[in-house]
């Protein structure tokens, strides 16, 4: 009789302690998810720091180049997520004119040890040194094609296509280069800034809607631009590098 009730105890006892246990897991489970809720948003809080002091203002002078690493092609591109989606900090390299291969880089420091974060490899060749990290997406020129790339980070896929109708290969201004196609990025959204020949080498600037894919305004400016190697985009302002020495505004 005593085996018995001792038998029973023992069985409420295990019962007991699987609930106790059960109720221990759902605390634990509560407080990392509260852990995390808090992680994110003090991320949100540093990313709106962040973006907060690194907004555009008007630029009052361009001083000398700082170099902060080497690679091994003269040619290529760096660049960084303006909405600090892929990381406020994170860095993206893309080596020569030519290519398909992306690679990630946490910060600056990392770029600079040469720590990789992530690599990626396009589903198409890159043209040119004009690509653009906007959100989770790059923003290339399809080589030997009048397509622009839009590849998702996160995914590693193909977003969409866009097309310009109109191959940056033969409108190359007189410099002769493999693209002269620039992807720009401001506070009104993404920007192709491009050349054509039969335009008396002057520069055009079309407005891309990312959420449509296509290209909604093109405005022929009165700029030309056959020396320049480089233009970017800020606060509606079209900035000009001339040769490699100089810059207009």
């Amino acid at each position: 009789m005593k085996r018995g009730l001792s038998s029973n105890h023992r069985h409420h006892s295990s019962k007991l302690s699987v609930k106790d246990l059960a109720l221990e897991l759902a605390k634990k489970h509560l407080l990392k998810m509260l852990l995390d809720e808090q992680q994110d948003l003090d991320k949100a809080k540093e990313s709106v720091y962040i973006l907060e002091r690194d907004r555009c203002t008007n630029i009052k002078s361009v001083g000398k180049p700082i170099t902060h690493s080497t690679r091994r092609y003269t040619q290529g591109a760096w660049m960084k997520d303006p909405l600090g989606i892929m990381g406020t900090e994170s860095i993206f390299t893309m080596e020569n004119y030519y290519g398909n291969v992306i690679q990630a880089f946490e910060n600056m420091d990392k770029l600079k040890a040469g720590v990789v974060h992530k690599t990626y490899s396009l589903p198409h060749y890159f043209d040119g040194t004009g690509a653009v990290v906007y959100g989770p997406y790059l923003y290339y020129s399809r080589a030997k094609t009048a397509y622009i790339i839009k590849y998702n980070l996160h995914t590693e896929r193909l977003e969409a296509q866009i097309n310009l109708g109109f191959s940056t290969r033969r409108n190359h201004y007189r410099w002769g280069g493999y693209s002269y196609m620039d992807l720009a990025v401001d506070e009104q959204g993404l920007w192709v800034l491009w050349g054509s020949n039969g335009n008396s080498y002057r520069l055009s600037a079309s407005k891309i809607d990312v959420h449509s894919n296509r290209v909604i305004q093109t405005w022929s400016l009165s700029t030309e631009c056959s020396k320049e190697k480089k233009r970017v985009v800020g606060q509606l302002v079209l900035l000009l590098i001339e040769g490699l020495n100089g810059v207009n505004c």
